[in-house]
């Protein structure tokens, strides 16, 4: 039980909701905690919600309306849709909750345990936009306080919609990563991807290169202000974020180092075919299943890298799904229409594979752009991270590395660690709502460490 306390208006205006909430959610026989955080502005707001006792964590809210003293947000949960009609009542926010036919009432009040205190800092937090064409990343950029120029990095992100803090199930990366750093002295730029939080921007078929591309506008927004030391300007990414970082790596002349943080060193039809393979194999799954599905996946990797029709790659799909059919228990299927099965299997998978951005992944290879990174490299692999292999990545890294002639680089496995740097048991990506929201000890000083010892 969640008791709503009021807030006072010196402390809060009604012009915004661009904060973080505290409530309940009236559930059948029970109420529920709930958590809800908006950010952006009135009419390009982003939101995520989270049910600490479901594990639910970092739900992504869509169609927020927030007018006058009415305040609309939806969440997707594939089945059903959840669906909140609220209004703001002394500053809190009160109103009806519907999910299928159950209607129920909900209540939310500012989350003060999360509201920052704003205490005596060494460093000044500052909100600032910078432009990709017609695209404009809304960021934080942290500098220590005093005169002189300091040394930066610029923090991007992994695949999928992140925002500034790169938040999954409620472990802020990124703001974690630069409050460390800021208080050793690197100034920091984070920003929200284009098109999330306060980011405007074009998602029709980007692709990893068009997110490169806005992370090159914020090198040249970093090289423009006074305070950064020009000459020691980093950049730190994370899975996609670190393949970004050594394609521009790759192509820029004026980088002092990079961060690779689970960086990916082979062709992303490989990277995905170990992906699935592992994390099915850790789940529990058969084995005839798993290689069934490795073969179908390679055969569709390699027909998408080929750009071969989709009507003669349906045709062999079919024939794999036929396969999986006759090798599943009878009893699994029963009355089930097999061959609305196999069309909606087929449908979900061209559905899958069409995206733009799904299709450059898997032509990718990070090689050629590795072997041509010049600048001091630091690549960092979780012993267990299942999305991006340790071992092989490592080892392709190190011979991309070796054949360049490339002598100022480390690389470092971090024991224990998932694909999010975290301590894990398994590094399934089922364990990331129950772990620890911190690194894995030792992470920081890490990155840190070496950030300095090469300054």
């Amino acid at each position: 039980f969640i008791c709503l306390i009021l807030i006072g208006s010196a402390l809060y205006s009604q012009n915004t909701i661009e904060t973080k909430w505290e409530g309940y959610l009236v559930a059948p026989n029970t109420k529920l905690v709930i958590k809800v955080r908006f950010s952006g502005e009135k009419n390009n707001m982003a939101g995520w919600l989270d049910i600490p006792a479901q594990s639910a964590l970092g739900l992504l809210l869509s169609e927020i309306i927030y007018e006058k003293d009415k305040v609309h947000f939806e969440f997707d949960a594939g089945n059903s849709i959840l669906i909140f009609d609220g209004k703001m009542v002394n500053d809190s926010i009160k109103g009806k909750f519907k999910q299928g036919p159950y209607e129920s009432t909900f209540g939310l009040a500012i989350d003060m345990k999360d509201e920052e205190i704003q205490e005596e800092k060494n460093f000044i937090e500052e909100e600032v936009e910078f432009y990709n064409s017609d695209n404009k990343l809304s960021g934080t950029l942290s500098i220590p306080k005093g005169d002189g120029k300091y040394p930066a990095v610029i923090l991007i992100s992994g695949s999928g919609m992140q925002t500034r803090d790169s938040e999954i199930f409620g472990f802020n990366i990124f703001k974690t990563i630069s409050d460390y750093l800021i208080n050793h002295g690197i100034a920091v730029l984070r920003y929200d991807d284009r098109g999330v939080g306060k980011s405007i921007g074009d998602l029709t078929n980007v692709t990893t290169f068009d997110f490169a591309d806005d992370a090159s506008a914020g090198i040249d927004f970093l090289i423009n202000r006074k305070q950064i030391d020009h000459d020691k300007i980093g950049i730190i990414g994370h899975s996609e974020g670190a393949m970004i970082a050594a394609i521009l790596a790759a192509q820029r002349d004026d980088l002092g180092f990079i961060v690779l943080m689970a960086g990916t060193a082979l062709p992303g039809d490989e990277i995905s075919l170990s992906q699935t393979t592992t994390i099915s194999r850790l789940s529990g799954l058969d084995e005839e299943k798993i290689s069934r599905a490795y073969k179908m996946n390679k055969y569709l990797y390699s027909s998408i890298k080929k750009e071969k029709p989709w009507s003669e790659v349906e045709k062999k799909l079919g024939k794999y799904l036929d396969e999986d059919i006759n090798n599943t228990n009878p009893e699994d299927l029963e009355g089930q229409d097999l061959a609305k099965l196999k069309e909606q299997q087929l449908s979900q998978i061209k559905q899958q594979v069409s995206t733009e951005w799904i299709r450059a992944f898997l032509k990718y290879d990070p090689r050629p752009d590795l072997k041509k990174v010049e600048c001091n490299t630091l690549a960092l692999f979780g012993e267990k991270d299942l999305q991006v292999i340790a071992d092989i990545n490592s080892l392709s890294m190190e011979k991309c590395f070796s054949k360049s002639g490339k002598k100022n680089y480390k690389i470092v496995k971090i024991k224990d660690a998932n694909h999010l740097f975290q301590k894990a048991e398994l590094g399934l990506p089922a364990e990331y709502p129950s772990l620890e929201k911190d690194f894995a000890p030792g992470f920081l000083d890490i990155v840190n460490d070496w950030i300095l010892s090469i300054l």
